[in-house]
């Protein structure tokens, strides 16, 4: 079964949350495809933007053994990760793990470095901005 890490960090949107949820979700009654869990940095609890507080299962030490790594949110473009996290995102990369960032989860991974020389999208607002920061990455 594969696993799937979904990354929560402060401020995240319940929608962000869901999308990658509600996909891999267990479809069949009584047999996983998946093995999904959360983590934050230090397994701390999250507050979402709508108020709600989830404590994830994990730490981002559940990022070495992830099949899949998912960003589905990033607070602001600002926001450089933590090296803690930029360092667990590159060894997950370097252990073939599949890393995706949705809307602006792609500026978590390019901050790490992982869209260098990479095709990659973001929110279509951030165009300019993320193609400023970022002139290495295919936007």
């Amino acid at each position: 079964m594969k696993k799937i890490a979904i990354l929560i960090t402060d401020d995240i949107s319940v929608f962000h949350l869901s999308v990658p949820l509600a996909i891999f979700a267990d479809i069949i009654p009584d047999h996983s495809l998946f093995n999904v869990v959360l983590c934050s940095v230090q397994g701390k609890t999250i507050k979402t933007s709508h108020g709600m507080h989830i404590t994830p299962e994990y730490d981002l030490s559940v990022l070495r053994t992830a099949d899949m790594v998912i960003v589905p949110f990033w607070p602001s473009p600002d926001i450089v990760p933590e090296p803690q996290l930029t360092e667990a995102l590159r060894e997950a990369a370097q252990h073939n793990a599949t890393i995706v960032g949705l809307c602006l989860g792609a500026y978590a991974l390019a901050y790490s470095g992982l869209l260098d020389a990479r095709n990659a999208s973001t929110h279509w607002l951030y165009e300019s901005d993320f193609q400023s920061r970022f002139p290495n990455t295919h936007l």
